[in-house]
């Protein structure tokens, strides 16, 4: 039942009437609201929202994490690159995690925190397994947890690269000076194979290595590199294993630099001049001649060197002029500020450096001639159309050598390690570091050269 109270105005205004209405409600069955559809979207709109969100969270969520993914792997390969540099010009694996580790930080990647860097040589996983030229980073990181945590504990992105050191091989000519215009340069008809071997150059300037010629010169090499430019002038063409020059590599060290000047002279020999007839007479402290006024092998002299000699000290020049011809198993040594070197003519020379293993270990193990001097303004020439064999390192870290006629045809082991170095005229050379007696000449001496790393995987 219900109380309904009715008013209404009566034609007579000033009597309102009022009356009083009893009404009996119909009662509703609750089954009737159980079969109303009414806002049934709504209802099921908010029970769904909570899942709803939840997905669009997790997916946002996984979307950062592809996102760290990729600057994990950007850090990743910058690692791996710094590392390899770092082993390129260290020459070992020493410090290849501090580098890695540098490199990553450059791209906001540090370790802790969740994050590992791990720097290895060689990669212990990939087709690159074992290269000890090759260098791994792997980066891991475990990401904060937000909606994923509902699902499972913890989740570890995980990257890896790997950057190589290409090694070129071993460098048969080296110019060590940075600021020569001109490290290595090839004209005429020069004619040159090097066989197993390139040619290196430290200059820094766009002529660090020039070729100029025609058809003429002939150049076999495993390779032309250098630190600077590299200028091709007239048609000459070389014929390179590893292709096209290498530019902008990173300087070769010099490999005998460490070895010591040589010790206070002991008899000395004044102004020497073998000729026709001579024979080897000096005897000096040991294993060692000094001659403190030059030494001249004069023309037609025939001079076979004892083999208990094996440093000869020459303060002045060194000379060997046509038809002379000399033999031994030392290291001739030039003392002085301005000593040069000159052989020329028909000269038959074969000067074979000590052997670098000997026991004890040589002075001058590997060298054949040492050009200590200081000054840069000499130059040493080896010309003529000689049998000219030195089979060791020709060693002129100051002072520029230059090569003319067909000087040096028959050294199979000779390596030019010079100032510069020029190749001009009939040059005909010919060298094979693979030969037999190489291995033990130059043992321990590093004239390795590598390319700038490059990323592999």
């Amino acid at each position: 039942m219900s109380l309904v109270i009715e008013v209404s105005r009566n034609r007579n205004p000033g009597r309102p009437k009022v009356g009083i209405v009893i009404q009996k409600q119909k009662r509703i069955p609750v089954r009737h609201f159980l079969g109303d559809e009414r806002g049934a979207a709504a209802i099921m709109v908010g029970l769904s929202l909570t899942a709803l969100i939840g997905a669009v969270g997790i997916g946002v969520e996984i979307g950062s994490w592809y996102a760290t993914k990729r600057q994990l792997q950007t850090a990743a390969d910058a690692a791996a690159m710094g590392a390899a540099y770092d082993m390129y010009q260290v020459g070992d694996a020493s410090s290849i995690q501090t580098a890695a580790e540098a490199d990553a930080a450059k791209n906001d990647v540090m370790p802790g925190d969740g994050v590992t860097i791990v720097a290895v040589n060689p990669p212990a996983i990939g087709k690159f397994v074992g290269n000890n030229n090759a260098v791994e980073v792997t980066i891991t990181e475990q990401p904060s947890m937000m909606f994923a945590a509902l699902f499972q504990d913890s989740i570890t992105l995980a990257v890896r690269a790997v950057a190589e050191v290409k090694v070129l091989g071993e460098a048969c000519v080296l110019s060590l000076s940075p600021s020569a215009p001109i490290g290595i340069q090839l004209s005429g008809s020069a004619n040159l194979n090097l066989d197993g071997c390139g040619m290196f150059s430290n200059a820094t300037s766009a002529t660090s290595m020039t070729t100029a010629g025609g058809a003429k010169l002939d150049v076999i090499a495993d390779y032309f590199a250098m630190v600077g430019g590299y200028q091709a002038n007239g048609s000459a063409v070389p014929v390179l294993d590893n292709g096209a020059p290498l530019t902008g590599q990173t300087s070769m060290a010099d490999p005998f630099k460490d070895k010591v000047l040589p010790p206070a002279p002991g008899t000395t020999y004044a102004d020497p001049t073998f000729g026709s007839g001579d024979t080897w007479a000096a005897t000096g402290a040991g294993n060692a001649a000094y001659f403190d006024e030059g030494l001249t092998f004069g023309s037609q002299a025939n001079v076979t060197i004892p083999s208990s000699v094996t440093e000869i000290y020459v303060k002045g020049d060194l000379k060997i002029n046509a038809g002379a011809v000399v033999n031994c198993t030392c290291t001739f040594v030039l003392t002085d500020e301005n000593s040069s070197v000159t052989i020329n003519g028909n000269a038959d020379v074969n000067i074979t450096a000590p052997s670098a293993d000997g026991s004890p270990t040589p002075r001058y193990g590997g060298i054949a001639i040492y050009n200590a001097a200081a000054s840069s303004t000499t130059k040493s020439s080896f010309s003529g159309t000689g049998n000219t064999n030195l089979q060791g390192a020709i060693y002129f870290p100051n002072q520029e050598i230059d090569y003319r006629g067909t000087s040096n045809s028959g050294s199979k082991c000779t390596r030019i390690i010079a100032n510069n170095i020029v190749f001009i005229g009939d040059t005909a050379a010919q060298v094979q570091p693979s030969a037999a007696n190489c291995p033990k000449m130059m043992d321990g001496v590093d004239l390795i050269a590598k390319s700038v790393p490059v990323l592999v995987e």
